[in-house]
């Protein structure tokens, strides 16, 4: 492998380093921009010439271990913009049960405020 082809595997290798450790801590604002720098690196790795398979195969595993952590990063935020979802549902009515075991929604009637103090 060339200087140049490593130093690109390096650069790789560093930006799949940084994207984990934001998955990680949630800091989700920088993805943007990783993905960008990703992309320009990993258009540059597949004009390279005979690039080394033991540190594609690294950066392959690095990148799909990511994959997983994106995965399940963006169904924890599915799964919390349906239970605010519900919890606005739930504020703006009952749900119960009559006698007969039919589903009933009642109106709120009391509408609900936020007080600030100091």
């Amino acid at each position: 492998m060339t200087n140049e082809n490593q130093n690109i595997a390096n650069l790789f290798d560093q930006i799949l380093d940084r994207e984990r450790e934001v998955l990680m801590s949630g800091e989700f604002s920088e993805i943007p921009g990783l993905v960008d720098q990703k992309t320009i690196l990993l258009e540059q790795l597949n004009d390279l010439q005979g690039p080394d398979s033991a540190q594609l195969e690294n950066l392959q595993t690095k990148a799909l271990r990511n994959q997983e952590l994106l995965d399940n990063a963006l169904q924890g935020i599915r799964h919390v913009a349906n239970r605010f979802a519900t919890l606005r549902k739930l504020s703006k009515s009952l749900e119960t049960y009559d006698e007969r075991g039919l589903k009933t929604s009642l109106p709120s009637a009391v509408t609900s405020k936020v007080e600030r103090r100091a």
